[in-house]
């Protein structure tokens, strides 16, 4: 709340839009992200207040809200994404009116106060996303040049592209690109759901909207420190089935249109992978979810032309310095991991800003340092998770 106020009083300065102002029932402005952020109001109430009657309100709200959407909004070019993300927001939205409602009829009551509770949780995530779009705004007016040049030229130095790869196996895939476009979008509604099974089960050492957030708020200042956009932005209707060659390319930081500068690190699977390890204490189905959803946010990241793929790499320290910090009771293991982590993080940025003017000749030591860090990072989450146990 205080971070929403705060953009609130930037958008004065006319910097950026203020975080309402994105808010609109104009259709075109549509956004899935959002959209799953609210959704997660209703996860949260099916996990917390399962009552059938309540939660079958809440389902009858939605629906009214979404067949009275589609009645004004709805046209044949919406693709199967907005579909499925506007009738998980009403049913976000209808949970939000049937726990208010709750909440002020037992008011003077601890039922009414859990309700209230479930509200805020509920309320989190969408408003961080609303006020992420006036950060991300300012990353563009403020850092006109960015690196994409650079890690352009780092994944060439791999021997392939995999954003390219990805973006090839969408277009002869479409469903599979449908199916990692809801699970890219998802991951407030994902994150809601774990931390409901967290509150459930009461064994996990880390809040996972905590940790959420603290990737968030790191993550956008390193989009400050290291513009990025992703492949799409640097080489436009080329993504992904030409993919030109790195001659004339910058070797350093370059001009680049208006587009978010949030590519590197990915925060999206800096989020999964957190998701991953908020998974250590429940089932084993559970687990094996979020794993999948960690694997189809990877390919979903690069297939979309939003990453490359050293900017998924710096995730996994990210994420796991986040991690590490968030952890309730603080040990010499978790201090360890978050000093690794900010390490590792640190090493790569350091090394990608010296510029690509070396990179063609290093492709296989690339190789040997990524797969590295991606180890040294997994040894180090099962070092915290055999340490929790």
């Amino acid at each position: 709340m205080v971070m929403l106020l705060l953009t609130e009083l930037l958008g004065l300065t006319q910097v950026v839009h203020s975080p309402h102002s994105f808010l609109s029932f104009d259709p075109n402005r549509h956004s899935p992200f959002f959209a799953f952020a609210v959704a997660a109001m209703f996860a949260l109430h099916a996990l917390f207040h399962g009552r059938q009657l309540h939660l079958a309100a809440a389902f009858v709200i939605g629906l009214i809200l979404a067949t009275l959407h589609a009645m004004v909004f709805f046209t044949t070019r919406q693709g199967w994404l907005s579909v499925v993300s506007t009738g998980l927001y009403y049913l976000g939205a209808g949970s939000f009116l049937i726990l208010s409602w709750l909440a002020w009829r037992c008011r003077h009551s601890a039922q009414g106060a859990s309700f209230v509770e479930t509200l805020k949780a509920g309320m989190l995530l969408p408003l961080f996303v609303v006020t992420s779009w006036s950060w991300l705004e300012a990353s563009y007016r403020l850092r006109t040049n960015t690196f994409d040049a650079v890690l352009y030229r780092f994944d060439d130095s791999l021997g392939f592209h995999a954003s390219a790869i990805a973006g090839r196996l969408f277009a002869q895939t479409p469903l599979l690109g449908n199916v990692s476009g809801v699970v890219y979008a998802g991951l407030p509604l994902f994150a809601a759901i774990q931390y409901g099974l967290q509150c459930r089960c009461k064994e996990s050492p880390a809040n996972i909207l905590k940790v959420f957030l603290v990737i968030a708020l790191a993550g956008f200042a390193v989009y400050f420190l290291f513009p990025a956009a992703g492949p799409r932005y640097l080489v436009g209707d080329l993504f992904p089935q030409h993919m030109p060659g790195v001659e004339g390319m910058p070797l350093d930081l370059a001009p680049l249109g208006p587009a978010y500068r949030n590519a590197m690190p990915s925060l999206h699977m800096a989020w999964a992978l957190a998701l991953c390890l908020g998974a250590r204490q429940l089932s084993l189905s559970v687990r094996i979810a979020f794993a999948l959803v960690a694997g189809v946010t990877a390919l979903a990241t690069l297939g979309l032309g939003e990453h490359y793929l050293i900017d998924l790499v710096v995730a996994f320290p990210f994420a796991l310095t986040a991690w590490a910090l968030c952890v309730a009771q603080a040990s010499h293991e978790t201090r360890r991991a978050a000093a690794i982590g900010i390490a590792l993080v640190v090493a790569w940025l350091a090394y990608l800003s010296t510029g690509a003017a070396f990179f063609a000749d290093a492709g296989r030591i690339h190789l040997i340092l990524m797969a590295a860090t991606i180890g040294w990072v997994a040894v180090l989450a099962r070092r915290l998770s055999v340490t929790r146990q």
